[in-house]
């Protein structure tokens, strides 16, 4: 993915990943280099700013259990954890996270803030 769904806030030239926002903030992630771009604005104003916060060091959830700190997770390591989530979940006895119905939301987000010009919306059940 080359670009946001708000066209006013496109990506970096040449970066993969994917910006969303909400009510108190806003995230992005790079993929190519593995950080979290993260914006909150609860904070008081003279705070206010992204952070970056490299999602490899080990005391992230799933990283700890990868490569040394700094090394790169790819595309096929999300694939272990949704598994190990979906195990624990089902050991728990609970459901697992995101459902079934989280998923069929997302399409029904995007097309209704495609449908209103690219621009935050809100969809009805999320």
């Amino acid at each position: 993915m080359t670009e946001t769904f708000v066209k006013e806030r496109p990506l970096a030239a040449g970066s993969a990943g994917l910006s969303v926002g909400g009510g108190t903030g806003r995230g992005a992630v790079t993929v190519d280099e593995n950080d979290l771009w993260f914006h909150d604005d609860t904070m008081a104003s003279a705070e206010h700013g992204f952070r970056r916060v490299q999602v490899t060091e080990p005391g992230h959830p799933y990283a700890g259990a990868w490569w040394p700190p700094g090394h790169g997770l790819g595309y096929e390591h999300a694939f272990v954890h949704e598994t190990k989530d979906f195990l624990e979940a089902i050991a728990a006895g609970s459901d697992p996270t995101p459902s079934v119905e989280d998923g069929l939301r997302v399409p029904a987000t995007i097309e209704k803030s495609a449908a209103e010009g690219s621009r935050f919306t809100t969809v009805e059940g999320s």
